[in-house]
């Protein structure tokens, strides 16, 4: 493997949907990132130092930005990370008034395309077990629970609070997976 991941091809990046224009991002962009992330993940959002290092490791961790293309302002954001054969989605998110346009969906697919690149055999994720929108974009996209992690996430309830050993510090994270050795 390179020093650095292969970025998205400027023909992936040309896939936005219509209106939008996406880059990928680095640690330069964690001002503009830090309002979003706030808006996006309240209950659980990243600081500066750790959205910093997120965006600052392109040799196992990349990420995407997408703007609307008339005013440039970022609506939505991704970033996958890998390590041999799993790249595992760090995140996606979307504002909730450019839901429904194709964007969350364009992401898991450039996310995907990304991976398999990186010569990548899964794909995994973890997402709050409340958030049903979610975790239906990611069924949709070939993604199957695999396990819980208990009380994973600050806030909220665990799924089976009446299981003995469950946690009530939070709520539980679904584990999903997507084997995407097949055809696309």
């Amino acid at each position: 493997m390179s020093t650095d991941l292969a970025p998205a091809t400027e023909a992936e990046l040309a896939r936005a949907p219509e209106g939008y224009v996406v880059r990928q991002l680095d640690a330069a962009d964690v001002a503009e990132l830090m309002p979003l992330e706030a808006e996006l993940f309240p209950l659980d959002r990243w600081d500066e130092r750790m959205m910093r290092e997120e965006l600052s490791h392109p040799e196992w961790r990349q990420y995407w930005g997408v703007a609307e293309q008339e005013t440039g302002v970022l609506i939505a954001y991704a970033g996958l990370q890998y390590s041999p054969h799993i790249a595992d989605v760090q995140t996606i998110g979307v504002v909730p008034e450019h839901s429904g346009r194709g964007v969350a969906r364009y992401l898991m697919w450039l996310m995907e395309s990304r991976a398999r690149d990186w010569a990548a055999t899964h794909m995994m994720l973890e997402v709050r077990a409340s958030n049903e929108r979610a975790i239906e974009l990611y069924q949709r996209n070939g993604f199957e629970e695999i396990a819980r992690r208990r009380g994973y996430y600050p806030g909220g309830t665990p799924a089976a609070p009446g299981i003995a050993n469950a946690s009530s510090a939070g709520e539980d994270a679904v584990i999903m997976q997507k084997d995407i050795r097949r055809k696309v």
